[in-house]
């Protein structure tokens, strides 16, 4: 049995939002920590100050447009989850001045929502 986490063939290899719900349904029932590569995704973060849309996870490549609010919320919430307070509060603030320059784009602002009302930092 392999460890950790596989790219299926018949799937599309990019990491984006739909495996950020996966992390922000893992961090509802407090699971972060045994979902592979949070602490990778968060330190990717930390160390190029962006959270991409997408990530091709064959070629290891990343967009170039950054995630919405709601994927800066979820990403927020997994890091105020796992202790790395500042990371949490930067993620946060970005999030909440992003949320306003997406008029009209429902799925993110549903992800920021979803994602603000499980977080502690109120």
């Amino acid at each position: 049995e392999q460890e950790g986490s596989a790219i299926f063939a018949d799937k599309p290899p990019l990491f984006g939002y739909e495996a950020l719900r996966v992390l922000l349904w893992a961090s509802w029932d407090n699971s972060l920590e045994k979902v592979p590569g949070v602490t990778k995704l968060l330190d990717l973060i930390a160390s190029s100050g962006e959270l991409p849309m997408t990530i091709d996870l064959v070629k290891n490549q990343l967009s170039e447009q950054e995630a919405s609010a709601g994927g800066l919320a979820i990403v927020a919430l997994c890091a105020e989850r796992l202790g790395r307070g500042k990371q949490a509060a930067d993620l946060w603030q970005r999030a909440a001045r992003k949320i306003g320059t997406e008029d009209g784009d429902y799925y993110s602002r549903v992800l920021y929502l979803l994602a603000r009302s499980r977080s502690g930092n109120e």
